[in-house]
């Protein structure tokens, strides 16, 4: 009954793995509908921005971002939690999508792609 129950648990995962992100460099979109909380100055910022996040095999990181000229780097800790993926406080529901992954929380939804 046991092996069972684990069937059934690992045949609704998402087959989230940490290969899926270790060495890996991904462009982050917003969904600015999805942002909540968010004014519409902030939105119009998010837009003019870009974002890109690498995966070390550590369970590190580093996030990119660059407006216009400017640009910062700042370091980020990730794991994969079951089906999620949890990058420093913040965990993210996981789907899987032709070109990259849908992060969704409670409070804004991330699509992440990798360009060629």
């Amino acid at each position: 009954m046991v092996g069972l129950a684990q069937w059934l648990l690992s045949s609704c995962s998402t087959g989230v793995r940490d290969i899926d992100f270790e060495g890996r460099r991904y462009w982050i979109t917003v969904d600015a509908d999805s942002a909540k909380g968010v004014d519409s100055a902030q939105l119009a910022q998010l837009r003019t921005v870009e974002t890109v996040y690498g995966f070390s095999k550590n369970g590190r990181g580093r996030q990119y971002i660059r407006q216009g000229t400017v640009s910062e780097a700042a370091l980020f800790n990730w794991q994969i939690i079951g089906d999620s993926l949890q990058i420093n406080q913040a965990t993210f529901s996981v789907e899987k999508l032709d070109n990259g992954f849908k992060l969704s929380s409670d409070s804004v939804v991330l699509f992440m792609h990798q360009k060629p």
